[in-house]
């Protein structure tokens, strides 16, 4: 079961690409829309309120090294998810 991660509602039946049920996206648009900013619990974490820098991802990155786990097929999963997230910070993007 998926749920809603502004209100927690049930959401199994929305596409998995989908985060938040109908109401709330249509609550964030209304408040887009006039200027507002979506609540936090819209938004989740940023990468700033969990300490989330390059600093940190390259630190990641060397310690989750396929060359540190015999190329195992996580590390490979984690360092290209790593490599990922360390690009989107540097576009500025929040990621989260």
């Amino acid at each position: 079961m998926r749920h809603c991660r502004s209100c927690g509602c049930d959401i199994s039946d929305r596409p998995k690409r989908h985060f938040i049920c109908l109401r709330c996206f249509g609550d964030a648009a209304r408040r887009l829309k006039a200027g507002d900013m979506p609540p936090p619990s819209a938004c989740g974490p940023t990468c700033v309120a969990i300490g989330l820098d390059n600093n940190r991802v390259s630190q990641l990155i060397k310690l989750a090294h396929p060359d540190k786990h015999k190329n195992t097929e996580e590390a490979n999963d984690a360092t290209a998810w790593l490599l990922h997230v360390r690009d989107t910070l540097a576009e500025g993007v929040k990621y989260g």
